[in-house]
């Protein structure tokens, strides 16, 4: 256990870590207030801790997985103050840099992965270009190009790369520390998402941004249930959770 700033992150690791080879599968393990908080995020939690079972028993090297504290903001806080920026930080200190890391968010609803575009839609619309935002736009492509082949190895016949809600990559991203976020969906769900992104750019800039209304019109209904009283048990799809850990095993398989 790791503590930071009044967050509490959970490291469970392979026996062997190589710093320069090391896979982060991260899941938040907090839940907003007044919400049961079953698929954002205790479905994506359970995943890796079945996931992180059998790397052990396969004698895996070089993975960590991490489950973070303070993913949900209060309204009006500052991202700085998400557990993700100061345990990104924390990573960069010890003699991490430049490890894929990916970050599994309300993956329990669903059989369509998503594959995150925001950040990289987020740095190109960067108005000016620094050696350090061209770096961070190469590490992100690299990784959104490493989680497409993972899918590919194990067969993942549904598979989209969507913007989404910024996760804790929000927080690593703001750290310096590239992050890619992979998340699920009921396909009718994406689909409609997809055609509704296609159909009006401007909801794109407002989800990017942050200022995106969650409206029936604009949100799935599983984002939309997340963070209040309707996220329950009853509402997963775990017939589904296989398809997300034969992923993580295939990031991991992947040097």
């Amino acid at each position: 256990i790791v503590s930071l700033e009044g967050g509490k992150h959970i490291i469970v690791s392979a026996e062997s870590v190589n710093k320069q080879k090391a896979v982060f599968l991260i899941a938040h393990y907090d839940r907003a207030a007044g919400s049961p908080g079953a698929n954002d995020n205790a479905a994506a939690v359970f995943i890796l801790v079945d996931a992180a079972m059998k790397l052990r028993a396969e004698g895996a090297r070089d993975w960590l997985v991490i489950f973070t504290d303070k993913e949900e903001l209060k309204p009006d806080s500052h991202l700085k103050e998400q557990g993700a920026f100061t345990l990104a930080r924390a990573l960069k200190q010890a003699g991490f840099k430049n490890n894929p890391c990916f970050i599994f968010d309300t993956v329990g609803r669903g059989d369509t992965v998503i594959i995150s575009t925001t950040a990289k839609h987020l740095l190109r619309e960067a108005a000016s270009w620094t050696a350090a935002s061209l770096t961070m736009r190469r590490a992100i492509e690299d990784l959104n190009y490493r989680a497409l082949d993972a899918a590919r190895n194990v067969n993942l016949t549904r598979l989209l790369l969507l913007p989404t809600p910024f996760s804790d990559d929000a927080g690593f991203f703001l750290a310096g520390f590239p992050a890619q976020t992979i998340t699920v969906l009921p396909a009718a769900e994406a689909a409609r998402f997809q055609a509704l992104i296609r159909a009006k750019p401007a909801l794109l800039s407002g989800l990017i941004a942050g200022t995106t209304e969650i409206g029936d019109d604009a949100w799935p209904l599983t984002w939309r249930l997340i963070n209040g009283p309707g996220d329950t048990a009853d509402i997963l799809t775990p017939e589904h959770f296989s398809l997300i850990e034969s992923f993580v095993h295939a990031l991991c398989r992947m040097k």
